[in-house]
């Protein structure tokens, strides 16, 4: 009957679907074990064994069970690989001041980054061979050399000569 009363606490606490999924998981009656939740909704256990032995794990909230790397924050994720004893809720952990919010990554969405020459851009205002025109081959180039000529000679006054030209 114990039994039965620990299954209506464990779907209570974390849902049917989520009892499920800890059932398969081997994670049924974790809930002594639980350290602390994040702004994702995480949620992050550890079982000390011993005094070295430590088994620590984390829950994902997300339904569809692919973690995404984005969604384990960087002082959880310390925690979780041993680099820090104390668990974030009971540690002063400060993020550092230049690291701004975490993005998910957009890849595969409707907001995923392409360059702005790229059709599925947002940004795209069309292909370069629309806006570029064929090299004409019979066209004079003398209109050309005579605007260089100008050019050149309009430079050559004597306010602008160079210092070195004695002549």
């Amino acid at each position: 009957m114990s039994f039965l009363f620990e299954i209506l606490k464990e779907i209570r606490w974390r849902g049917l679907w989520g009892t499920v999924q800890a059932a398969k998981m081997n994670r049924l009656g974790t809930m002594k074990y639980f350290v602390g939740e994040d702004e994702f909704h995480n949620r992050y256990f550890q079982k000390v064994n011993d005094v070295m032995l430590k088994d620590r794990w984390v829950e994902y909230a997300s339904k569809d069970f692919t973690p995404d790397p984005y969604s384990l924050p960087p002082e959880w994720h310390a925690w979780l690989h041993h680099i820090i004893d104390e668990p974030p809720t009971r540690s002063t952990f400060q993020r550092p001041i230049y690291q701004g919010q975490i993005i998910a990554n957009r890849t595969g969405t409707t907001d995923a980054y392409f360059p702005k020459n790229n059709p599925l851009s947002k940004n795209f205002k069309g292909l370069a061979k629309d806006k570029l025109e064929p090299w004409n081959g019979n066209v004079s180039t003398n209109n050309v050399v005579s605007r260089f000529a100008r050019s050149f000679q309009n430079n050559n006054s004597k306010e602008e000569r160079d210092v070195l030209d004695l002549k």
